[in-house]
């Protein structure tokens, strides 16, 4: 499969980050949808068909927790990946309870979060 085809959700109520985030992964190939929110996520989910989530942990509202949360009460099972500007082991443990393949740290820097996103996809080194 190519990753142009795959679509990746990232959400973040920083639009600065947003924006960045979404850059990032759309230079590398990713179909991105932005959401700001996580009550906007939820409702398009179903139409948008993510292969992979990037979730801000520190959204005002439905923090990126709540969301995976929300998805799991749903039954679905969509790859995720919680970013947050402090990563503690607490957190770390919650975002594994709710089924987060990776937990990275603000700032971002690199292909860090590429490369996470192809290892949810089970694709690798993200390259191909």
């Amino acid at each position: 499969m190519a990753k142009a085809s795959l679509r990746v959700a990232v959400l973040d109520d920083d639009r600065a980050v947003l924006h960045a985030l979404s850059f990032v992964l759309r230079l590398e190939g990713f179909e991105v949808d932005a959401f700001d929110n996580g009550a906007d996520f939820l409702a398009a989910e179903a139409r948008s068909s993510p292969a992979c989530a990037v979730l801000d942990y520190g959204m005002d509202g439905m923090n990126g927790l709540a969301v995976a949360q929300e998805l799991r009460r749903r039954g679905s099972l969509l790859p995720l990946i919680l970013i947050s500007g402090t990563v503690t082991p607490r957190l770390r443990l919650l975002a594994a309870g709710v089924g987060f393949g990776a937990v990275l740290e603000k700032p971002l820097f690199g292909d860090v979060l590429a490369r996470a996103v192809a290892e949810a996809l089970g694709r690798g080194d993200g390259r191909g």
